[in-house]
């Protein structure tokens, strides 16, 4: 079952193991899960929502911890994606409690990590910063470059938001995510958070330097929509109207543009 999450999910085996096991069987659970992965995977998520939460209300069925944090994890990736932070931020704290259990330290360090971000989701954090760090702590080891990187932004920006005046943390962690020179889509999240470091601090050429940076390179569209409304705020809260009306209409065509797909 673990290599399946991990890895594609075959439709015919898992039609197959759907019909072959019994409903209480924990082995058609498993498969009930894999389903609902796939499902997730292929942006269905009412279906998975509802699916889910079924297979929660017999979650002790399981015999082993990983399979119970994958359903909670999933669940509540299912909450976030739906927008729906405190239930997320519900189902996160149920996966991180099951990852413990595991002993699995890669597993661990997601869960912690999962958790992290559900704090900034429900605008707590001081508590985010906390569960960052444990994985700073205790299981960088465990996790590639790309991972320890986004841990690093995470960080940083985590104290962006409950201690704005600790600059030099600030910097600290996004030198440290640059300076194990991450994906380009890692790279550009960095640059697009030290850019707003930048004009928060009024160094202009050092934010512009980024923020084009930023726009120059990246073609994901959150973070260059991010990186336009950024940018506006700098100029109307620096009274350049003309440039904050232009960044603000590129903006706009972004946004509206992410909301009707």
């Amino acid at each position: 079952t673990y290599y399946h999450i991990t890895k594609s999910i075959n439709d015919s085996t898992l039609e197959m193991s759907l019909s072959y096991f019994n409903n209480s069987d924990e082995y058609c659970m498993r498969a009930k899960l894999l389903n609902c992965i796939r499902a997730f995977r292929n942006n269905q998520y009412e279906h998975v929502l509802k699916s889910l939460l079924v297979l929660e209300e017999d979650i002790e069925s399981f015999s082993q911890d990983w399979m119970k944090s994958t359903l909670e994890s999933y669940l509540a990736s299912t909450y976030r994606y739906k927008e729906l932070y405190r239930m997320a931020h519900r189902h996160f704290k149920r996966e991180n409690i099951y990852a413990k259990n595991t002993g699995n330290n890669y597993r661990i360090a997601n869960s912690y990590i999962n958790l992290g971000v559900s704090y900034l989701d429900v605008n707590e954090p001081d508590s985010a910063f906390i569960c960052f760090t444990q994985v700073l702590k205790d299981y960088m080891p465990f996790l590639n470059t790309d991972k320890q990187a986004s841990l690093y932004i995470n960080i940083g920006y985590a104290i962006q938001k409950f201690d704005p005046d600790n600059s030099d943390s600030i910097k600290f962690y996004f030198d440290k995510a640059l300076g194990l020179s991450p994906s380009t889509d890692l790279k550009n999240r960095t640059y697009m958070l030290l850019s707003e470091y930048f004009y928060k601090k009024n160094d202009i050429l050092s934010a512009d330097s980024l923020a084009n940076k930023v726009l120059k390179e990246s073609c994901n569209p959150e973070i260059r929509m991010v990186m336009y409304k950024t940018i506006y705020e700098y100029h109307n809260r620096t009274g350049n109207r003309d440039s904050a009306n232009l960044y603000y209409r590129y903006y706009k065509q972004l946004s509206d543009s992410a909301y009707s797909k």
